[in-house]
């Protein structure tokens, strides 16, 4: 079993420059030199997107002679989503730069980021800050990130605004695949997490789910989960007091050259909780039972509040905002129980 996104990044982890990624094609894929013929002064997209076609025409007929499978089979459609596909990917890995990390989300912190709810939305300046660059996660397959999905890969285009989304994903028989889409701006703001609101006590109880709004198909619902759990991890990291350690997943080489060799630009690191976060995520004296204080036809009841991260205003005048994460909590309420009659006036 494979993670394509990984997989993809370890393919092309000497990569830093165009140069560089042209001289991998030929020597690591057997590109011929005679089909690298491209516009030196080309934008670097319009350079990536050619470069994609044509090594989407190499890939196809390279798996035609080692699947059996004829040429001619390959319909225009196909061969169109091969390039650009492939071009999208390496304009990506390119705007990566010479460093490229990648997040190993342990399972007790990808449970964390699950369980915790953006109730607000994200907006443009948030994706150009923290999204410019590729942001990849991943996890073992023994705990995908959250449902089938074992591999996220963001990247915020700010000239066409847009963010493009992968994710790849294992089925339950261990087959792996990769899906994609391109989200637009207008897209990307609109999605927020619904809160459902404890019935016992509509005023204090709020609970947050991980449903989202562009829940349109069980593809569109998957993909909006993918970009929600991306944007709690970049957030976390950002909190006053951050829940989550990122170290370097690998231990140091006293020697640069033979680190070089074997990792290339990637940069391993891993996600895992602090002793605190876990404290307060482990801890079981939870309030559940119900306390009577005499309130006529009331009972004082405890309902538990999850964890949710909100904006906060600070600052000469407020003007500014940070994200700031209130913790899983319990809320007291007064609830009257028994039988109660309501009369409808006609």
């Amino acid at each position: 079993m494979k993670n394509s996104i990984v997989e993809f990044y370890k393919a092309f982890k000497n990569v830093e420059t165009f140069e560089s990624l042209l001289m991998c094609l030929q020597e690591d894929f057997r590109m011929p030199k005679n089909r690298l013929s491209l516009d030196e002064n080309a934008p670097l997209r319009k350079k990536c997107i050619t470069l994609g076609h044509l090594f989407a025409q190499h890939y196809i007929m390279y798996h035609s002679v080692q699947t059996g499978r004829p040429v001619e089979t390959v319909s225009p459609q196909e061969l169109l989503a091969q390039s650009e596909q492939w071009g999208r990917r390496f304009f990506i890995l390119l705007q990566s730069g010479s460093i490229k990390p990648l997040y190993l989300i342990t399972s007790e912190a990808s449970q964390y980021i699950n369980e915790i709810a953006i109730p607000e939305g994200i907006d443009e300046q948030f994706l150009i800050d923290n999204l410019s660059k590729p942001l990849v996660l991943y996890s073992d397959f023994a705990h995908p990130l959250f449902d089938d999905v074992i591999g996220i890969l963001l990247y915020y285009n700010q000239s066409e605004k847009s963010l493009d989304c992968s994710m790849a994903c294992i089925d339950s028989s261990g087959k792996n695949g990769e899906l994609r889409r391109i989200f637009m701006l207008d897209e990307i703001t609109a999605i927020r997490e619904k809160v459902v609101v404890e019935e016992l006590n509509p005023a204090d109880g709020f609970m947050f789910s991980n449903i989202v709004t562009l829940d349109m198909d069980e593809i569109t619902a998957k993909f909006s989960a993918a970009l929600m759990y991306a944007f709690k991890f970049i957030i976390l990291r950002k909190l006053d007091q951050v829940p989550i350690i990122v170290e370097s997943q690998f231990k140091r080489h006293n020697n640069p050259r033979k680190e070089k060799q074997i990792y290339g630009t990637l940069n391993y690191q891993r996600v895992s909780l602090t002793e605190r976060c876990r404290y307060v995520v482990n801890k079981t004296d939870r309030i559940e039972e119900t306390v009577t204080l005499g309130k006529e036809g009331k009972e004082r009841q405890s309902v538990r509040v999850r964890g949710f991260i909100r904006r906060q205003h600070y600052g000469p005048g407020n003007s500014l905002t940070k994200f700031v994460y209130i913790e899983e909590h319990d809320s007291f309420s007064w609830i009257r129980v028994g039988l109660r009659i309501i009369k409808v006036k006609p």
